[in-house]
């Protein structure tokens, strides 16, 4: 799935329909001895999405899965591409008859679920790669996932603005197949300002998309994998870089020009000795799932949310028809 979880604000027109909804449960904050309300949130989520409604600021936030929307908020697991992305965001406006494309973007997470049932087992099972994850850039190291729901194997790396998460799907949904989520989770906007991707709406155009599939694909490329070497001749100063590889303090401690000639040193002994450069193939599995799962979108019809709606139905997305 390119996109799944976002945080997105509205602003003021959408709090009157949302408390109209009656599908929609709302708990309510009051000032102490006031019946002034100054909050409402959904205490049960609809189809994943929760909804925050602060009365004095009069803005929404919406927070929630689209992958599991799709799913009726059962799972995100199974391809969601981003045909099915659009087409939710324009089902979830026509049910409440309100332009949810037009919203502000406070944080997202982009990623692929890699299915990897073909690939040779069990060097390209989840359980068997997600230990292999060192470090990012060499900089930072990778440590355990606390936030998997569920069961199964996870690593995260954070900084400043965003995280990179590497985790065992098909074990957080008790699923036969291996599948291996690399995640993109962004929770700092500036991050993609040159990208152009500030609304909802933005994460509709291929252009856009394209440039933060290549970001993934950077992100993954630019992690410090140490894979097994079996029975190989290498010299001792490769088996001296390979045996401090594993460590993270050993890249931290580099000085940046010192990490970088080590790291460049590192990626040609994996690519000349590993057996089955998994590090190399990753990146390639990354870049071929995010090109399939957003390269086939279609326009789509207007539906009755008003002329400003259906005006952005018809021009805002008419460059998707011929993808």
């Amino acid at each position: 799935m390119p996109i799944c979880n976002t945080t997105i604000s509205y602003p003021a027109d959408l709090i009157e329909i949302l408390l109209e909804r009656d599908e929609l449960r709302f708990d309510e904050v009051r000032e102490r001895g006031s019946p002034i309300v100054k909050r409402y949130w959904t205490n049960e989520k609809y189809q994943n999405f929760s909804f925050d409604i602060n009365m004095k600021s009069g803005k929404v936030m919406m927070k929630g899965s689209w992958a599991k929307f799709h799913n009726e908020g059962a799972h995100n697991y199974s391809r969601y591409t981003l045909a099915d992305f659009v087409t939710d965001i324009w089902s979830l406006s026509e049910r409440f008859g309100y332009d949810f494309s037009q919203g502000w973007l406070h944080g997202l997470e982009a990623g692929v679920n890699l299915e990897l049932s073909s690939m040779p087992q069990p060097y390209f099972s989840p359980e068997y790669l997600i230990p292999l994850f060192v470090a990012y850039q060499g900089r930072l190291p990778f440590i355990e996932m606390r936030t998997i729901r569920g069961a199964g194997l996870g690593v995260e790396c954070s900084l400043t603005n965003y995280r990179l998460k590497v985790y065992d799907k098909g074990t957080q949904y008790h699923r036969p197949e291996p599948i291996l989520r690399i995640e993109y989770d962004c929770h700092h906007m500036r991050e993609l300002q040159s990208l152009g991707i500030r609304r909802l709406l933005d994460l509709t155009e291929p252009a856009k998309l394209a440039g933060l599939g290549a970001k993934l694909h950077q992100l993954v490329k630019d992690c410090v994998v140490v894979e097994p070497l079996y029975g190989v001749n290498v010299t001792a100063a490769e088996q001296k870089l390979y045996n401090q590889a594993d460590n993270p303090r050993f890249w931290r401690d580099l000085s940046s020009r010192r990490r970088s000639y080590y790291r460049a040193r590192f990626q040609d002994l994996m690519r000349t000795y590993s057996p089955y450069r998994l590090h190399d193939f990753l990146c390639e599995l990354v870049a071929i799932e995010w090109q399939e799962l957003t390269d086939d979108c279609q326009i789509f019809l207007p539906v009755n949310c008003g002329k400003s709606y259906n005006e952005l139905a018809q021009d805002g997305l008419l460059h998707l028809a011929n993808i």
